[in-house]
């Protein structure tokens, strides 16, 4: 090709490897850099649900969640979304948590080390990380499964108004993350 639509190419002829066919940058991640004012390729384009779970996007994110409404405890839930090529899903920031609080009450992939100091200490992503949150007040409080006996709330789970924790032997929808 000529003109102004030819690839940047190298002295050799190959493509220059920071750079797309269409001469566009290539961002870290090796995607066209389309600019702010660009769409994002819908993440779970040719991607299919587990089986019984329904695949969505939000916008801006790069992730394609699936909600699996099927009961299973936090240990087996990510077991399944590992099975799909996935984990549980992390939340990054308030925008994640407003797209997850659509799905209703669901097990994520926040847990806290049994060895933790109960009730706030040691809790970690199993997939991902940072600092965010979205606690409901007064958690996360070891304290909700009543009549439990001595069981220890050490998964989250996240609800249209924030995470709680719980037992992790509950059996709970879920939402994975690839």
């Amino acid at each position: 090709l000529d003109g102004p639509f030819a690839p940047d190419g190298l002295p050799d002829g190959s493509l220059d490897a920071g750079r797309n066919d269409l001469g566009m940058d290539r961002g870290p991640d090796g995607r066209s850099d389309l600019g702010s004012d660009g769409p994002l390729p819908d993440p779970c384009e040719g991607i299919l649900p587990p089986e019984g779970c329904t695949v969505w996007s939000c916008d801006g994110s790069r992730s394609c969640y699936a909600r699996c409404p099927a009961g299973r405890t936090w240990a087996d839930a990510q077991v399944a979304c590992e099975t799909w090529g996935g984990c549980l899903v992390s939340v990054s920031d308030a925008a994640d948590q407003a797209c997850l609080a659509e799905v209703g009450a669901v097990w994520i992939g926040y847990r806290q080390d049994p060895a933790a100091g109960e009730p706030a200490d040691g809790w970690s992503w199993v997939c991902g990380s940072g600092g965010f949150t979205a606690w409901l007040p007064g958690e996360p409080n070891n304290a909700s499964c009543e009549g439990c006996g001595n069981v220890d709330e050490d998964c989250a789970t996240s609800s249209p108004s924030g995470w709680g924790d719980g037992p992790c032997s509950t059996t709970l929808a879920y939402v994975c993350a690839r």
